[in-house]
Formats: C-alpha cells, sequence, structure tokens
C-alpha cells in the first residue's frame, strides 16, 4: 500500500500492471491475503484503470483464503466485464475453489 501511496504523490501512472502486481503480491501471505487482494481491487475502480483476464487471474488467486462468495463474485465480475478466462485464470480459480472445499470453508 505504501508503494502505491507514494506511486500517487509522485504523480506517476497507476495502471492494471502495477495494481495486479499488488494483488499478486498478496499470495501467500496467509489468512487474511484476500483482505488485503480486494484493497487492492477496489483501487481499480478508485483510479478509472480497467482490470484484464491477468488481473481477475491474480485477485482469484489470492481469494483462496476467501470465503467461496468472493471467489464466484470475481468469476461474475469477470463475465459482466466480458472478458473471457484463460486456461491460466481457469487453473487458478479452480484452484482456489478446491482449496476452499478442502479447508471446509
Amino acid at each position: 500500500a505504501e508503494m502505491l501511496d507514494l506511486l500517487n504523490t509522485s504523480h506517476l501512472e497507476i495502471n492494471a500492471i502495477v495494481l495486479t502486481s499488488a494483488i499478486r503480491s498478496c499470495w501467500g501471505w496467509g489468512a487474511k491475503q484476500h483482505q488485503a487482494a480486494k484493497y487492492f481491487w477496489d483501487l481499480f475502480q478508485k483510479f478509472d484503470v480497467k482490470p484484464d483476464n491477468v488481473a481477475f487471474t491474480a485477485l482469484v488467486g489470492a481469494y483462496i483464503t476467501a470465503p467461496l462468495e468472493y471467489i464466484l463474485s470475481a468469476k461474475a465480475d469477470m463475465a459482466r466485464s466480458g472478458i473471457r478466462p484463460s486456461h491460466v485464470f481457469a487453473e487458478t480459480y479452480l484452484c482456489s475453489v478446491v482449496q476452499l472445499d478442502l479447508k471446509g470453508r
């Protein structure tokens, strides 16, 4: 978050690559990684940046610790945006859903 604040105050462009990288950096940070990813995801709207397939893939990967509703909502948002899932997205999505099921969430 500090890096994004620095980018914003230095008047450098905050784009999909920067935000996607921030979301991807949340992977592996434990039980609350989905909350951090959601914070960065919300910045897409704040900075009027359109997410792409890679951004949605990073998001659902970070949502491996999230309630199932978060994952399903991300997939629905992707469909509403008219973005077709890639093979990488599909694999990441399924891994997040299965991991949730295995953990009994």
